[in-house]
C-alpha cells in the first residue's frame, strides 16, 4: 500500500478511535457513574487497543504481536506527551487554542503516523 493511501486510513482508523473514546467515556460517566478522568483513562485503554488492532490488521497491513502493540504504545504515549507539551506552552503563551488545535492535527499527528510507519509497523 502506498503512504498516501496509508495516510487516509490512518486518518480514518484515528476518528473512529475518537468515536469509540468518545462513547466508552460517555458509557462509563452516565451508566456506571465514573467520574470523567477514569472515564477518560479507561476510554484511552480501549482507543489505543482499537486503534492498534485497526491500524496494524487494515493500514499498516501487519501481523497483531506483542512486540508491535509495545511500539504502538511508546509511539502513542510520546504522542500523547507531545500533544499535552504543545497546548501547554500555547495557552501559556496565550494564544488561541485554535491554533493549538491546528498544529496538533498539522504537525504532530503527520510525525506519529510516519514514526508508526518507519518504526512501529516497519
Amino acid at each position: 500500500m502506498n503512504t498516501l493511501k496509508e495516510f487516509k486510513c490512518y486518518i480514518l482508523t484515528g476518528i473512529s478511535s475518537t468515536g469509540v473514546h468518545i462513547l466508552i467515556t460517555l458509557c462509563c460517566i452516565e451508566l456506571f457513574k465514573t467520574p470523567p478522568p477514569i472515564s477518560n483513562g479507561i476510554a484511552f485503554v480501549f482507543a489505543t487497543i482499537f486503534s492498534y488492532l485497526i491500524n496494524s490488521s487494515w493500514t499498516f497491513t501487519k501481523k497483531i504481536n506483542k512486540s508491535n502493540f509495545l511500539k504502538f504504545l511508546v509511539v502513542s504515549l510520546a504522542g500523547l506527551l507531545s500533544i499535552l507539551s504543545a497546548t501547554s506552552v500555547i495557552q501559556l503563551l496565550n494564544i488561541d487554542y485554535m491554533f493549538g488545535l491546528a498544529f496538533v492535527v498539522c504537525i504532530i499527528s503527520p510525525i506519529i503516523f510516519a514514526l508508526h510507519k518507519k518504526w512501529t509497523f516497519a
